[in-house]
């Protein structure tokens, strides 16, 4: 949930221009003002909420099905290679790193380890038991 919260931090910086950014390195604002934090006129960070969104949503349902957990590392894969393509553009284009972003990065990869971690655990076809 805090994925979904830094995502929104970052999103209220780029659209409220009165909230500073607080960014324990150089770098965020730089990364946040390029003109690499939009696509299709849509802030990145826009997209990160809608993403961690879903993400929530799908924690929400009840049933731990294969299915479910497919899906699950599925989105975390696809936030795990969206984040891996902003992180290069940091380094190599922009010649600056956000913490922000890199902080949402490692809890992606974090996400897809466990999901990877649940459909191993469940194998196939058997729901994961909830406590």
């Amino acid at each position: 949930m805090s994925d979904f919260f830094i995502s929104l931090y970052l999103l209220l910086t780029k659209w409220v221009n009165e909230i500073q950014m607080v960014c324990p390195i150089k770098g965020c604002d730089k990364v946040n003002t390029s003109e690499y934090s939009m696509i299709a006129g849509f802030p990145v960070a826009l997209l990160g909420v809608l993403f961690f969104l879903i993400l929530i949503n799908l924690q929400a349902l009840k049933k731990r099905t294969v299915l479910y957990n497919q899906l699950y590392t599925l989105f975390t894969l696809i936030g795990i290679l969206f984040c891996s393509y902003l992180t290069y553009v940091e380094i190599a284009v922009i010649h600056a790193v956000c913490f922000w972003c890199v902080t949402v990065f490692l809890i992606i990869c974090a996400l897809f380890m466990i999901s990877v971690f649940r459909l191993k655990k469940q194998g196939p076809g058997v729901p994961l038991a909830r406590k």
